[in-house]
């Protein structure tokens, strides 16, 4: 048995993705599958990881460097047996990292009985995995539904409460895109084209905030019309 277990759920952008990195407002689903870790100490680091197939694979060193940076701001000096349970597929822009990162951080604290670093532990991971984190991967994690988040603000996360909405997620499992080369991606183009981006940037953001209002009157057609 473990002597801990966290859980991080995964996410979907449905309005916003990218600006919200740029302080625009964005529109999350938060998923009911996310990443499980088991976490207790050994005599040295070990691993076991499984994917949302149920097969296993050997950890990049990108996941180890991020492990290493969480299990940092807990206790540096302990070692640990890390079993993963993934239950979403990476580098599809479902936030396993965060969730990996998050569900890792929370079982850490309860090995180590130290609640407050969490948040810092798993901002730690994510900064390691995404570079420029926008904050809302991880509010993702832990929160319940579909939710408006603006990074920054006060109260930046309020529930969009719609009910029933029910999301359903597809992927193809062989087309991966890490997100840190996406968000590279839009960094250059922006400082090639600042002005235009700029602008584009701020109307994702006026797409979100119309998104919002949408759903708080559980206007579907308008949903989707946006979406469009």
């Amino acid at each position: 048995m473990e002597d801990a277990v966290g859980f991080g759920r995964g996410k979907t952008i449905l309005f916003g993705e990218h600006a919200v990195v740029y302080g625009q407002p964005a529109i999350v689903g938060s998923l009911s599958k996310g990443v499980k870790v088991g976490v207790r100490e050994a005599e040295s680091l070990s691993f076991e990881v499984r994917d949302y197939r149920g097969e296993s694979l050997e950890p990049s060193q990108l996941f180890r460097d991020a492990t290493a940076e969480i299990a940092r701001v807990f206790e540096p000096d302990r070692e640990y047996r890390i079993e993963v349970e993934n239950q979403i597929p990476v580098g599809v822009g479902l936030g396993a990292s965060a969730a990996y990162s998050y569900a890792l951080a929370s079982a850490l604290a309860d090995v180590t009985e130290q609640q407050k670093p969490v948040a810092e532990a798993a901002t730690a991971g994510e900064e390691i995995f995404h570079g420029r984190p926008s904050g809302v991967d991880l509010e993702a994690v832990k929160s319940d539904g579909i939710f408006f988040f603006h990074p920054g603000q006060q109260n930046e996360a309020a529930p969009l409460d719609c009910s029933p909405v029910n999301l359903r997620i597809g992927w193809q499992p062989r087309q991966r895109t890490p997100t840190a080369r996406m968000l590279n991606k839009v960094g250059q183009l922006k400082q090639q084209e600042p002005q235009l981006v700029e602008r584009l940037i701020q109307w994702m953001g006026d797409l979100s905030r119309a998104a919002a209002g949408a759903f708080r009157s559980c206007d579907f057609e308008r949903i989707g019309r946006l979406m469009n």
